[in-house]
């Protein structure tokens, strides 16, 4: 964990459990600035984990794709999007 983010989280109680994970992850919103068209890599650069990635279109065009494995649902990505592009939903169940 970034020594940042480790001082910032250090007093705010667990959310769940410990041994539980966060049942959230990060989703790309209709109104993404690269899904429209318009060069924006903010998230990706905000996305400690590197669980945004950008997959290159004909023409030029740039993509945001999430990996959710690697998503811990820090909402970094959210906070940064200039549109609020970005919501914080519930993980999809495992076999889903």
């Amino acid at each position: 964990m970034h020594p940042r983010r480790r001082f910032l989280t250090a007093s705010r109680k667990p959310a769940q459990s410990e041994g539980e994970t966060l049942a959230r992850k990060a989703r790309i919103e209709p109104d993404c600035l690269a899904l429209r068209g318009t060069v924006c890599r903010t998230c990706g650069e905000h996305c400690e984990p590197a669980a945004i990635r950008f997959r290159l279109l004909p023409g030029g065009r740039a993509i945001p794709l999430i990996d959710d494995a690697l998503c811990d649902a820090c909402g970094d990505c959210a906070r940064a999007c200039p549109v609020r592009a970005i919501a914080l939903q519930p993980a999809a169940p495992a076999g889903a």
